[in-house]
């Protein structure tokens, strides 16, 4: 198994996230991100789970300042061991990776795991230094799936308990001491690989094990989807099917405008008066990021096939 060893002493900011080849470059915004946010006075040790190819690999890596470090290590041997399910084609088995973070991190007393597809807009030591008790995990409640009907159907299948207090696992607050001590990684793999009727991955497994207790609800600000409206977001979560990176709206919409009239393009395209679901945030730090071009060009890509399949 590996075991991360620390970068900076033990006041550092340590965060988790997780990619491969397809979500690299999301990930790097969602970094750049928290980057542009940081306190120059503090520390801040950024790990990202395999990080797609060498060249993306790099990149990453690229992203490191004096007082951040972004490295990547190599997990994809770990998930291999498993037999997870993959019930959505939406994930990758890349999200899993999250059950091994009490032996991965065993050398930290506590760490945030970030999904790749959020853009942080304050200082993320704010969310680390949030004081979740005696508790395994800091969690925001997941206000989107707790009203749908997989996730109510899957409750009652699983005898799930409080289903209020079901959280969204894409901003979390982990008691690495606690969980070790534990041995909450064993129950996590055996959830994992036990049941069946789990509907949103590992997220489900997280939850289903702490069920009765362990869960220590932080403000919705940290883990604003764009599902749930908020006129102060300290987190944007773009946990949704539609991500802003497969959507070509904003950057392009001047481009039509000098060219089509207004009338034209509503009736050719009308989904580029769709409400923002607060896009503009991702691209404005993808400006930032050393994979904008790339971006781009998948964007557009993705766009014009579809408008081309009607």
């Amino acid at each position: 198994m590996h075991v991360i060893n620390p970068i900076f002493n033990n006041n550092a900011v340590v965060i988790f996230m997780a990619a491969n080849e397809e979500y690299v470059m999301p990930t790097a915004v969602a970094i750049q991100s928290i980057i542009s946010n940081a306190d120059p006075k503090k520390q801040y040790d950024i790990v990202v789970g395999n990080g797609g190819s060498l060249s993306s690999q790099k990149k990453l890596q690229g992203l490191s300042t004096n007082n951040i470090s972004v490295r990547t290590v190599y997990i994809s041997d770990l998930l291999d061991n498993f037999n997870f399910d993959i019930f959505n084609k939406r994930y990758s088995m890349d999200t899993y990776s999250r059950l091994f973070i009490p032996e991965l991190f065993k050398k930290y007393s506590k760490i945030l795991w970030l999904d790749g597809d959020v853009i942080v807009l304050r200082d993320v030591s704010e969310l680390f230094d949030i004081d979740i008790g005696d508790n395994y995990f800091g969690a925001a409640r997941d206000i989107c799936v707790i009203t749908s009907s997989d996730f109510l159907d899957a409750s009652k299948r699983l005898d799930w308990g409080n289903a209020s207090n079901y959280f969204q696992a894409g901003v979390m607050i982990w008691n690495i001491r606690k969980c070790v001590k534990d041995n909450m990684m064993t129950r996590f793999i055996e959830a994992a690989t036990g049941l069946k009727k789990f509907v949103f991955q590992d997220q489900d497994i997280l939850n289903y094990i702490v069920r009765n207790g362990g869960i220590f609800h932080i403000p919705d600000n940290w883990n604003v989807q764009t599902c749930m409206p908020t006129s102060d977001p300290y987190i944007i979560h773009y946990s949704m099917a539609t991500k802003p990176w497969n959507v070509l709206k904003y950057e392009y919409k001047r481009f039509l405008f000098k060219y089509m009239s207004y009338r034209m393009i509503y009736e050719c395209y009308p989904d580029l008066f769709e409400r923002d679901d607060m896009y503009h945030y991702f691209w404005d730090f993808a400006k930032q990021s050393p994979f904008f071009n790339d971006l781009r060009k998948n964007r557009i890509k993705k766009t014009l096939k579809r408008w081309m399949m009607g």
